[in-house]
């Protein structure tokens, strides 16, 4: 060690994170790529730089990655309790969107905020977390790994996909209740058009008949929170369910906030208005008291 940073690097032996930034024949270099691998090895985190326009002029991989994901690195390796270590979570947010032709669909306003804050707990927290979203307009949690869907039956494709090896679902997406019939060409404006709707498969129902592991419900109610979200946890014949209250303005649906009742087997309780990085981790802890990990 011939300099400052390398010298206390040698010196400390505490979780090292490192972000590297080089030109692009530097990064794919053979000898750095090894010397990588060793600084894995040895328990280093390292955060890949990404693609974009270099010191040098060049464009390419070398470009240090964005401060967000550093920061969200940070976040996750100081997080402690790491109650979901060695545990696989396979999480659903955002809406479905069922087409009626090419141009049109029927969907909901979900934003997904609420199952990417849950998604991003959740790996802080130490999960293997394999997130399936809707289209959203938000960006993917750093380090989680993301899976899109537009249409009911795709989110139900990927979750027998992704399922294998899961021990926890929490389906935060807001998945269509009906879909239209799909006509092949775009529907021409007229004065009067009915269209027909019929049910969707019950994800739920669907997904509980081969997996035997832990599942989260979640549904969106405007009367009778508790007493609904009781019906559905026995129906479903899942674990727990988190209500969610459609008819207060300021939360839920596209807001930063939330609010509602975690309900499970044996008891209910109700989580007040909070940001949702907030709800979200008082629902995994929830979950995590009813798994016994906490």
């Amino acid at each position: 060690a011939d300099d400052f940073l390398s010298t206390y690097y040698l010196a400390n032996n505490k979780k090292t994170i490192i972000a590297p930034a080089m030109n692009t024949n530097m990064w794919e270099n053979p000898a750095l790529l090894e010397n990588i691998e060793k600084l894995k090895k040895r328990g280093n985190i390292i955060i890949e730089p990404q693609r974009g326009l270099l010191a040098c002029g060049d464009e390419g991989i070398g470009k240090m990655a964005d401060i967000e994901d550093i920061y969200e690195t940070l976040k996750i390796e100081l997080y402690e309790p790491k109650i979901f270590s060695g545990k696989k979570i396979v999480l659903t947010a955002g809406p479905t969107r069922e087409f009626i032709d090419k141009v049109r669909f029927i969907s909901n306003p979900s934003s997904g905020k609420m199952g990417y804050s849950i998604a991003r707990v959740a790996k802080k927290m130490g999960a293997d977390v394999v997130l399936l979203s809707g289209k959203v307009l938000i960006k993917p949690p750093y380090g989680v790994e993301t899976k899109y869907f537009d249409k009911s039956e795709e989110l139900l494709k990927l979750l027998k996909e992704n399922l294998k090896g899961a021990d926890f679902l929490i389906m935060a997406a807001a998945v269509g209740d009906f879909k239209p019939p799909y006509f092949n060409k775009k529907i021409k404006r007229k004065e009067k058009f009915t269209l027909n709707l019929y049910p969707t498969k019950d994800i739920l129902k669907e997904i509980r008949k081969d997996f035997n592991g832990f599942i989260l419900g979640f549904a969106a109610e405007e009367e009778n929170l508790e007493e609904e979200g009781a019906k559905k946890l026995k129906s479903k014949d899942i674990d727990a369910i988190f209500v969610n209250d459609i008819s207060k303005e300021g939360i839920g649906f596209e807001s930063d906030e939330n609010e509602g009742i975690f309900i499970s087997k044996n008891s209910s309780k109700k989580l007040e208005k909070n940001k949702k990085e907030k709800i979200a981790e008082e629902i995994l802890f929830e979950v995590a008291k009813i798994a016994k990990l906490a």
